[in-house]
Order: C-alpha cells, then structure tokens, then sequence
C-alpha cells in the first residue's frame, strides 16, 4: 500500500533537468465532518435469468458489504418476496457479525421478481430516514424490458432527486431480450434502470467478473460525494505548470477514492496544496504544506505517465506540424506510443526505426467495416484513481462478431497483465476490475493502460492504481 501522511502522499522525479511531481491526495481525509455512510442494499432475483442461485446472491451481497464497509458505517437490506422483507426500522452498524445476523434474519430472495415493491419499499425508506443514504439495487430481473414499460414504472416510483444516489447491479448472465430505443439496442432491464438512476451508475456483471467483485464497486461509489473539484499544487521557491487530473473535477467524485495529479516543476520544495469542492451543497477549501523530508523518490515512470497525459492532451488537438512533431518527440523521448509511433519498436536498441518485415493485417480479417464512437462514450474507467475496485465500460457497435474485439490492460512497459472476455452482440457493457492481473496477483500502485481493439480499430485510456 502506498504510505499516505495526512491525507497526502508525494513524490518527485527529475530527468535531463526536467522536474516531474506526483500527488496522491486521499479526499475522506479533507473533507469536513467524515459522514459514516448509510448504505440500503435491495436484493431481487428472477431464476429463470441467472446461473446466481438466490443463496449465492445474499452470499456476494454479504461478502461485498464487509469487504467494503466499515463498522463505523451503516447498513439495511430488503429482499424480494412476495412480501418484501426488510431487516430493520433502523439503520444497523456494518459490522461482519450484524451483516451475518441481518441476512440470517431476512433469508434468501423469491425465485421470482418482486422489482416494483422492492424499489417502492427502498425509495420510501430513503424519504423517511433523515440520514443522507445511498441505494444499492441487486437484480437480475428482466421484467421491464421496453420504454412504455420502463417509463410507466417510473412515474409511479418518482425516483427524482434520490436518482444521485442509485447505484444498480444487473446479474441476469441469461436469457436477454433486446429491443431498439431511439436507434440504440438494449438488453434486459438495461433502459430502465438507466432512466432510473441518472447521474448514478449501472453495473453489469460481465463474464471476467464475479458479482461479488462488481457489487463491491457499487458499494465503492456510495458515500460522500464531491462535486466541482479542484486540486491545485504549487512550489513555495518556484512553480508548477502542465499539471493533469485523474479525473473530471466537474464530475461526482467518491470521496473514498483518491485523487491523482501529476505535473512538472521548476524551483524546490516545500509544495503547497489546496483542495477545494462542493460536498451536497456546502462549499469547502483546505490548504496543506509538503515539506522536503516528506517527498518520496519517484521513478521514470511518473515522467512516463506525465506524458501519457500530455500526449493525449496533444492528440486531441488540431493536428498541425508542430503538435505533431511534440506528439514525437514525447513518445522517443519518454518511450510511450501515440497515434504516430504506435508502428515504432520502442526498445532501447531499436526505439527509431519501423519494422520493416511486418505485415499489415487489417485488410485480412473479413471484419464488417464500421466506425467506432469517441474515445469518451467508447471507453470509460471509474472510479480513477483505482483503490481496490473499478468498472470498465464499453460501447461496441451492434452486430458485434464474437471474437472481433478485445479489451486488455497494460502496465507503463507495454506488458499484457489483464484479458477480459466481451459478450458477443454489442451494445454497452460494464466489466468490474478487482486489479488483479490474469495469475491473480493484485498488480502494484502505478499507470496502466486500457486497451480496447474493435477490428483493426483501437482506443485507449489510462488508469492509476493507488
């Protein structure tokens, strides 16, 4: 694990007289009050659309919710029957042995869906209890499956402002059905509970992943949230500049997870940081110093993941001849690719020259032409930072081939340390990572590369393991 001192880890990293810094900044350090959270998990299962038996499901559930809570947090539960049953009038600290007591005491869900009770007994649990709570829904129901359906149900629900605070997990692993809404396909509940939880997210359990690893990312993005953030480093005996995000400071950010700045720099040290944000609607804005004793010795690699940062900056701008010639003069130089040396052998005996003895494939593999989406809308990680738990999520044009893609992780080197498996058809997808590579191993803290290949078309983005 990284060290962290008061919220902070920092390191530093100089090269041909450049300066290189890396901020690893914990948010739940910072952030006024450090509210327990309130966490209400709805468990609802249809048999005939998962492998999941109902006691394997309250089994995910209970292990995702002691790996991921605290006892200092709170937990209920309501289950599908026909009668919904729900553990508590009260909210019940998340200790492991009250989760074993609480689900000894509801038992296991229905065979059958019981979904319009449920999520009527959950949203009116969440208006009758003061405390601000997220809603965890675990399901593999399918039975809202078309618009007029979806949306009947929820204008009865009028889910409205606790929408933020949704977070599904979607195990059906059988039986889909899809259908086209305004030119896209979906598949099961999907539509729905894509209305239904709005700036919240939507988690499928995909074939690399279990359900107990893709409910403990659900449960990682329940809690504080920060809205409006800004993250700002400077050296008291000189500046900073070209400093990049890890994330989208206009986006909802977990508090539970870590914030990742890396810049350059010229003068020394001490640093100082300001954190500023919006937690709900209350403003807030702490300062910290980092003095020289506290600055770790950092390694290539943040001069790598700075311009793995700056690279892609670049290449989403207009191409003219000088961003060009900096896209390759960035990539020799800190021996990351780009769009223009991705053809490059970057090995330190043979970093400049093309390989002449390759073939070109792409004309050869039969695949349908089409053209893939945006980077953003095609590929997109969270939360980012990594700490124990993320979502990979993909859009894949329809009609998808089987074997035709293939979304891998690398590490800074170019390594391969992660395949996943993508259902054929297309379509959105959510994929959870538990940052193991494929032999098990938790890989170590650093920048790593998604890599989704459709054809003989790529796109890729990077990801900080904390």
């Amino acid at each position: 694990p990284i060290p962290f001192k008061e919220g902070i880890h920092f390191s530093s990293f100089e090269e041909g007289g450049n300066k290189y810094f890396q901020l690893l900044l914990n948010p739940e350090h910072f952030i006024p009050g450090g509210d327990a959270r309130h966490v209400l998990v709805l468990l609802d299962h249809e048999s005939s659309n998962t492998t999941i038996s109902p006691e394997g499901a309250v089994a995910a559930v209970s292990a995702a919710l002691k790996a991921q809570l605290r006892s200092t947090d709170y937990f209920n539960v309501i289950v599908s029957k026909l009668d919904v049953t729900r553990y508590s009038d009260s909210w019940t600290p998340a200790t492991p042995q009250a989760i074993d007591a609480a689900f000894a005491t509801v038992g296991a869900p229905a065979t059958y869906s019981s979904l319009p009770g449920l999520l009527s007994a959950g949203l009116s649990h969440a208006r009758q209890t003061p405390e601000p709570e997220s809603i965890v829904l675990v399901s593999s129901s399918s039975g809202f499956n078309s618009a007029q359906k979806a949306e009947g149900l929820l204008r009865d629900l009028g889910v409205g402002d606790l929408a933020p605070f949704l977070q599904v997990v979607d195990y059906q692993d059988r039986g889909w059905s899809s259908y086209r809404i305004q030119g896209r396909t979906y598949t099961g509940n999907e539509y729905f509970y894509e209305r239904m939880a709005g700036p919240g997210d939507v988690h499928r359990v995909a074939t690399a992943s279990t359900l107990q690893s893709t409910i403990g990312v659900a449960l990682g993005l329940t809690g504080t949230r920060i809205s409006t953030m800004d993250l700002y480093t400077d050296a008291s005996q000189g500046f900073t500049f070209d400093r990049h995000l890890s994330v989208d400071p206009l986006s909802m950010l977990p508090a539970s997870e870590g914030v990742s700045q890396i810049g350059r720099y010229v003068g020394e040290p001490p640093f100082e940081v300001r954190f500023s944000g919006i937690v709900g609607s209350a403003p807030f804005s702490v300062e910290a110093s980092v003095p020289a004793e506290d600055i770790h010795t950092g390694n290539v690699n943040i001069g790598r993941a700075w311009a793995g940062f700056r690279l892609h900056e670049l290449e989403d701008r207009s191409q003219t001849n000088d961003v060009i010639n900096e896209v390759l003069a960035l990539s020799l130089r800190h021996r990351v690719l780009s769009q223009y040396t991705a053809f490059l052998a970057l090995e330190p005996s043979d970093s400049t020259f093309a390989c002449s003895e390759c073939v070109d494939e792409t004309t050869i593999t039969g695949t349908e032409a089409f053209e893939l989406p945006s980077a953003d809308s095609l590929l997109q990680v969270y939360p980012n930072p990594v700490r124990d738990q993320a979502t990979i999520r993909i859009a894949l044009p329809q009609r998808l081939a089987a074997g035709s893609a293939s979304l891998k992780i690398f590490d800074i080197l170019g390594r391969e340390v992660r395949t996943f498996a993508i259902r054929p058809g297309g379509g959105t997808e959510s994929i959870g990572w538990d940052r193991r590579s494929d032999s098990g191993d938790r890989l170590a803290a650093g920048v790593y590369v998604v890599a989704l290949q459709v054809g003989g078309q790529m796109r890729t983005t990077r990801v900080v393991l904390m």
